[in-house]
Order: structure tokens, then C-alpha cells, then sequence
């Protein structure tokens, strides 16, 4: 079922997307981009991992990837990173924790080496446009270093929110991602078509589903995006869940392609750091 024959029946909407999240349960659902903690300027709902397990697990979600929205503003990321970690640890490896780093930040390197090696992290998240810096500042390719050495997955938060959207006093562009090596071993959350047309086309980055809009979205983006370089992220709590589970279902997808995103290609990327 897509877009096309939701739009014949209004009607059929909530019984089509009951029977994707049945499905769903049936197989494993891995979303590589939700939050938790509090951020500074809107009251999200399920802002611990424990109440947004529960709500993930509604949609048939077996794993989660989570960072915290206190990397936006916090200095002290090692603690923020810390009960993350702590949050993450009691809903059983549903939630995992992905550390926030910012290199800017005096002795980020061993905040990064605390996430691998106290947290056994498998992934961080950078935050770029609101830590202050470009993909062509040096600290971002020794960063990148590190995080090879430590088999550390790095993604990169292109955007976190509309910029029409943003707080007048936190205004923060969007990420230059032209400067991106090509072969960089790189996930981008967020990334709009614009992004990948601008930034990303002919690289290896890994792009997530939640900034893909309009109607077909995953269906148009793969005619000429690699279908193995396509994860599912949500970005909730910021986004409903709902938002993005639905693109999977108003898209003309093979089961090839559909398994590939909801699973597949994160799994491999898990893999290829082992």
C-alpha cells in the first residue's frame, strides 16, 4: 500500500498503517536517530529512554540508536554522556547510547575513548552547526581518526529543526557537507534531498529517512541514491514516529529495499566495525 491508494481512501489510512506496525513486529526494526533529554527551547514528549522504549516498541522498533539533546548547550559532555548511558542501560538493549562529542571542547579525545571504552559505545554523534565548526577544521579529521581507531560509527546531525523553526537567539545553519571526503565512513542524520544533491552525491555517506519528504519520498530518493547507503531514523521525540513509519508504506518499495532500510544496512554497518 502507498500514497497513491491511501489517497483513493481516506479511510484506509489507520488500517494500513495497524498493519505496518504488525508487520513490522514480526522482523527486526532498527532506528538509527531518537533523543532523549531535554531540549532548550520545546517540552518533548518521552524525554527518558525508558518512556520512549515503550513508545518504540508500539511500532515494532527491536533497536534504537540515542543520543541527547543536552549536547546542544551542555560544556560537560562526559556527564551528559554518562546518564545517557545510564538511561540507555535499563530498557534492556532496546535504546542504545550514542555519545555526544564536541571537538572544540578541551579534552574531547578522552570523552570519545570514555564512550568506547567505559560505555562500549558503537557510535557518536556530532553536532557540528551547534558546537561551532566546519567539516574542514583539522579537530574534525582527527576526530574522525580516533573514532576509526576505537571501530566507533561517527554520525553527523546535519539539522535538528527547520531553520524557520529555530529560536531567534538560536539561529544555526545547516551543515556544509561538500567538504566530506568521499570514502569517509560516515552517517548523516537529517539530510534533506537539497543535501544530498549539494553534499553527498558520488560519496559513501549513509543517510537516514527523516528529513526525506514529499510524496513517493524513499521511492524517488532510490532511483538514484544507493539503496545500501539508506538507514531508517525517525528523529523522535522531535518528529512522530508515525511521520516517518509511514514513508515506508506510501512508497513504492521491493521487499529488497524495504528490509534494507528498516534493517539491513545498519546491521551491516554494525558488522563492518566488529
Amino acid at each position: 500500500m502507498n500514497r497513491r491508494t491511501l489517497l483513493r481512501s481516506a479511510l484506509a489510512l489507520p488500517a494500513v498503517v495497524a498493519a505496518g506496525t504488525q508487520a513490522a513486529r514480526q522482523q527486526t526494526f532498527i532506528d538509527c536517530n531518537v533523543w532523549i533529554g531535554e531540549h532548550p527551547n520545546r517540552h518533548l514528549p518521552w524525554r527518558d529512554a525508558a518512556r520512549l522504549a515503550v513508545q518504540l516498541q508500539r511500532h515494532g522498533v527491536t533497536q534504537a540508536w540515542a543520543s541527547t539533546f543536552d549536547a546542544i548547550l551542555h560544556r560537560d559532555l562526559r556527564s551528559a554522556n554518562d546518564e545517557l548511558a545510564r538511561q540507555c542501560t535499563a530498557t534492556s538493549g532496546l535504546v542504545r547510547p550514542v555519545g555526544a562529542i564536541n571537538p572544540t571542547l578541551p579534552d574531547w579525545q578522552q570523552d570519545l575513548v570514555h564512550c568506547a571504552e567505559t560505555h562500549h559505545m558503537h557510535a557518536i554523534r556530532l553536532l557540528p552547526g551547534y558546537h561551532g565548526y566546519t567539516l574542514e577544521d583539522p579537530r574534525f579529521q582527527e576526530l574522525l581518526n580516533l573514532a576509526h581507531q576505537h571501530r566507533l560509527l561517527v554520525q553527523i546531525a546535519v539539522q535538528l529543526e527547520d531553520q524557520r523553526t529555530q529560536h531567534p537567539l538560536l539561529q544555526v545553519p545547516d551543515v556544509d557537507l561538500k567538504p566530506l571526503a568521499k570514502d569517509a565512513w560516515i552517517m548523516v542524520l537529517n539530510a534533506n534531498a537539497s543535501h544530498v544533491l549539494t553534499g553527498l552525491r558520488g560519496k559513501k555517506a549513509v543517510i537516514d529517512t527523516a528529513f526525506i519528504e514529499g510524496v513517493g519520498g524513499l521511492e524517488n530518493l532510490l532511483k538514484s541514491w544507493p539503496q545500501e547507503q539508506l538507514v531508517f531514523g525517525s528523529h523522535s521525540p522531535w518528529f512522530y514516529w508515525e511521520a516517518n513509519g509511514l514513508k515506508l508504506l506510501e512508497s513504492e518499495l521491493s521487499e529488497d529495499q524495504a528490509t534494507a532500510i528498516r534493517s539491513g544496512n545498519a546491521l551491516a554497518i554494525c558488522d563492518s566495525a566488529r
